[in-house]
């Protein structure tokens, strides 16, 4: 069965942008979540006429888990892809050399 949840509510909140693709915001709620992104566009150096220019964006979410254990995922959007970085998402086994 679900936990009851209180009423949430956001308690602090910042936005900034300057419409030519830099960008920053912030959240934070009563039950002491937060979420912070910001953004902004770099040159493509595989250009190839079409798209010019890659829209990076960074932040990070944290918040507490059910069982009281506090989460945060830093990550960052890239031509990379996403990147999480957190200290409780699984990471592989290190490389043996030689294999």
């Amino acid at each position: 069965m679900a936990r009851p949840q209180a009423d949430i509510e956001i308690v602090r909140s910042e936005n900034e942008n300057d419409g030519a693709g830099t960008f920053k915001w912030f959240t934070a709620l009563s039950d002491g979540t937060e979420i912070e992104q910001s953004g902004y566009t770099k040159s493509n150096p595989n250009a190839d006429g079409e798209f010019p220019t890659i829209q990076v964006i960074e932040g990070y979410y944290a918040y507490t888990a059910d069982d009281g254990t506090p989460i945060r995922i830093q990550y960052v959007a890239d031509e990379n892809g996403y990147q999480p970085q957190g200290d409780h998402l699984p990471t592989p086994p290190p490389q043996i050399e030689g294999y």
